[in-house]
């Protein structure tokens, strides 16, 4: 009789090999002394005149678990074989191993989702997989992903990384292997690691304090720190304004640009159209004067265009002399920015509603009529 159903593994304990044994109407290989089974399976293929002898899992992809799985595929093989006449070796041949790789999965997810993502998403997805997870899974079928590597990934990442970046490699990861049981490459269910990200208290600046930081700012940084701080978009793309996308009144945030002069799409891959603010009209046409379009608006000692890294430094520096330690670039103008919009809004929403209902002011509205949340 063609084909046998084997094992490569060995006892974890006596590390003899499994024999076979009669239990019940099943025939199972089992320790003999230790009583322990094999976690993987393959039907030696010999007699079949297949190119590999030895198949792992079933036409579906799903490596053998049991024996009994092996034996019915075995079963199946012999049944097809029995029947000459449509017995085609071909039809029998295990998939390329490749196609289930890491490799060879995450490029068809890949394809299938960036249509779907902004510029900056896409960045954080390919250093997911450059740093953490190519070294971990380069050559490995992903057929075999069970819930043990993601909590090793989970441990081993948390050892080296904040809690948000741990956050975003599980997040990145299970979205991933998601992709992969859509579409039928994987059978395993899988469960989604919990992460914890602490809150944190973020130094919102009020308009004062923000003039007083860039007041202690060095005064080549002076102009473009306040142009940050004014317009509350992010500083990469501050960095990367140029001469032409000064139009109409208006500032065109439409690049970015990283610490070595790189540029790339904004992080939603949008153009954030913002107006000039009036106490920087007279500096913004200054810069303009006689200047190529292409020309960076603001520049270095060098003529250069500042970097995100170089802007941030001089913030915090700053912000020490100033009083105001730990105030840092991103949250000193574009958080604080936000933050005192909306507050604005919120009180200008107040006003509204209590001028409509006939109150003197706010607090009668928001105190007797309107119902606190939570």
């Amino acid at each position: 009789m063609s084909g046998f159903v084997r094992t490569n593994e060995k006892c974890p304990v006596c590390r003899q090999s499994f024999k076979e044994e009669l239990q019940g109407r099943l025939v199972v290989l089992i320790c003999p002394e230790h009583r322990t089974m094999p976690r993987r399976y393959y039907v030696d293929t010999s007699g079949f005149g297949l190119k590999k002898r030895k198949r792992y899992s079933g036409k579906d992809g799903v490596p053998f678990a049991s024996r009994e799985a092996a034996s019915q595929f075995l079963d199946s093989m012999r049944a097809a074989k029995g029947n000459r006449a449509t017995w085609d070796p071909k039809e029998w041949d295990e998939a390329d191993i490749k196609e289930f790789r890491f490799a060879a999965e995450w490029a068809k997810w890949v394809e299938s989702k960036e249509s779907d993502w902004s510029p900056g998403y896409l960045r954080q997805v390919e250093w997911v997989r450059s740093r953490i997870l190519a070294p971990r899974w380069e050559s490995f079928d992903m057929r075999d992903i069970r819930n043990a590597h993601l909590i090793d990934l989970k441990t081993d990442v948390a050892k080296r990384y904040a809690p948000s970046v741990v956050k975003l490699v599980i997040g990145v990861t299970c979205s991933f292997l998601s992709g992969l049981r859509m579409r039928g490459d994987i059978k395993e269910t899988l469960t989604r690691p919990t992460v914890k990200v602490p809150s944190r208290d973020l130094f919102i600046l009020d308009a004062d304090q923000q003039a007083a930081i860039i007041a202690q700012a060095n005064e080549r940084y002076r102009k473009i720190l306040t142009l940050a701080a004014r317009c509350g978009v992010r500083p990469c793309e501050v960095c990367a304004v140029r001469i032409m996308d000064v139009v109409g009144g208006y500032i065109h945030f439409q690049r970015s640009m990283d610490d070595y002069g790189n540029l790339s799409d904004t992080k939603t891959g949008t153009v954030n159209r913002k107006p000039i603010p009036a106490d920087m009209a007279r500096d913004i046409a200054v810069a303009m004067r006689f200047r190529r379009p292409d020309a960076p608006l603001f520049v270095n000692r060098w003529g250069k265009s500042f970097r995100p890294g170089v802007l941030s430094r001089a913030w915090k520096k700053a912000a020490i002399a100033a009083g105001l330690k730990g105030s840092t670039l991103n949250v000193g103008t574009r958080h604080s920015f936000a933050t005192r919009t909306w507050r604005e809004e919120e009180a200008g929403a107040r006003k509204r509603t209590a001028d409509a209902v006939g109150h003197a002011g706010p607090r009668t509205t928001f105190g007797n009529y309107i119902p606190r949340e939570g």
